[in-house]
């Protein structure tokens, strides 16, 4: 599947956020678009079409492409992914590293990592140069979470019966009881849906597929949301436009943006008074932490929240050391 594409710089999205006064994150400076080689759209296609990655994946990875792309038409006048050299590599992740996280960074390396093995697989490049690339190292930060207060503030905040609050409030609440993924939230259908048992069928990362468990509370907000979704839905003659996804816009009733609902979440936040700005996946985080410090087992954890390694919910076990070291510090006569 041969051609050109020109892939334009993506332009920022700020919604609310300076509205709401939360500092917006440095963005990476705009290039000039240049065309993407047939091959590096090969890999991409090859990609979408025979690994089926998920479409948030395959965007990143076109993303990388993009700016690998400005960087060697710029610095180095190339232009065939067959002629890049390490030492080409190694001058662009020094770049990267003056504006960019280590992880950040270490997401670039498996983008660049993949095409070259795909490219040495076909038989274009004799190796893959990108494995003698270094990882950057990474600062292990702990997540970011909210304590059970403030979950329980942010969850009495939506206290009105309109649709906005209606929504908020099933949202937040999912969110809460099940631990799932943003895009996992926004991705539910009416057919995943147990409400009788209290279960949520999801596919996360990767295709698969888990049972999440929602209790009574969550359970109610979702029941009357899926009353108030079927009035919008009559009162806008909708039906034929249904196409099954629990959570809908208020434009068209299809799906919910992922933008959409973190607006949602910066909406609650600040309505529930807390300063910091609240996004899924901090409610993600503070699912998994809540758990553990009332002696959920990490294995558990781990399946609740759909890892595929022990070692991603390990993270969440040094928050909780840090609790256990203010309970002793708190009660132990000499602490």
């Amino acid at each position: 599947m041969r051609g050109t594409e020109v892939i334009s710089p993506p332009v920022r999205c700020l919604d609310s956020v300076v509205n709401l006064g939360f500092p917006v994150p440095p963005t990476m400076p705009r290039r000039k678009a240049y065309p993407i080689h047939p091959l590096m759209l090969d890999w991409l296609t090859w990609l979408e079409v025979v690994l089926q990655v998920s479409p948030t994946t395959l965007t990143g990875y076109r993303s990388d492409t993009r700016i690998l792309v400005a960087f060697l038409a710029e610095r180095c006048s190339v232009h065939d992914p067959r002629a890049i050299t390490l030492e080409m590599l190694t001058a662009y992740f020094e770049d990267l590293s003056e504006r960019l996280s280590g992880r950040a960074r270490l997401r670039k390396l498996c983008s660049l990592r993949s095409l070259f093995r795909w490219l040495h697989a076909s038989g274009h490049v004799p190796r893959n140069i990108a494995l003698l690339l270094g990882r950057p190292r990474q600062r292990r930060r702990l997540p970011r979470f909210l304590t059970l207060a403030e979950v329980q503030q942010l969850l009495a905040t939506p206290r009105g019966a309109g649709l906005d609050d209606v929504r908020m409030r099933a949202l937040l609440h999912v969110l809460y009881a099940t631990g799932m993924r943003a895009a996992e939230l926004v991705s539910i259908r009416l057919a995943d849906l147990d409400l009788q048992h209290g279960l949520v069928r999801i596919v996360g990362k990767g295709g698969h597929e888990r049972i999440c468990r929602m209790h009574h509370t969550a359970r109610q907000a979702v029941r009357e949301w899926i009353t108030a979704r079927a009035q919008r839905y009559a009162d806008l003659q909708w039906e034929q436009r249904d196409k099954g996804w629990l959570f809908c816009n208020w434009r068209d009733g299809g799906r919910l943006h992922y933008s959409t609902l973190q607006r949602a979440m910066n909406t609650a936040g600040r309505l529930a008074g807390i300063e910091r700005p609240v996004t899924a996946h901090m409610i993600r985080h503070s699912f998994a932490t809540h758990l553990l410090e009332r002696g959920a087992d990490i294995r558990s954890v781990q399946e609740l929240l759909g890892h595929r390694s022990l070692s991603t919910t390990a993270i969440y076990t040094h928050v909780s050391d840090a609790r256990l070291g203010e309970i002793y510090r708190a009660a132990h006569p000499l602490g």
